[in-house]
This record gives structure tokens, sequence and C-alpha cells, in this order.
């Protein structure tokens, strides 16, 4: 996971827990080709449990 990192307590639904993420906002390109792939950048929340390895990402707005 790239970016400066936050570590949250947040639920694991693989752990079934709570547990320590490491969480960060990433720019991911939704649309690569076409005219306007310049713009179609969005930010997501990208999540990753210390304990398991698992990742989620979310969209942060809704378009």
């Amino acid at each position: 996971m790239a970016g400066d990192l936050s570590l949250r307590d947040e639920p694991c639904p693989v752990c079934d827990a709570t547990t320590t993420h490491a969480v960060a906002i990433e720019l991911r390109q939704e649309c690569p080709d076409g005219d306007n792939s310049a713009y179609s950048r969005e930010p997501y929340r990208v999540t990753e449990c210390t304990v398991c390895g698992a990742s989620r990402a979310s969209r942060v707005r809704s378009a």
C-alpha cells in the first residue's frame, strides 16, 4: 500500500474481530482508455489488516 499510512482499529471480516489496520487514501484511475482518461482519477480509502493481510478499497465519493 502506497502513500501516507494511518493505523486504526477496525472490524476485519476475515479475522472476525477488531484488529489494527493500515489505512491510506489513494488516487485510482477508473477509466484508463479514452479521451478523458486524465480526468478519471478518484480517491479510494484502502485498508489492510495488519494481522491477516486482507485488504479492501472503497471509493471515497460517489459520482
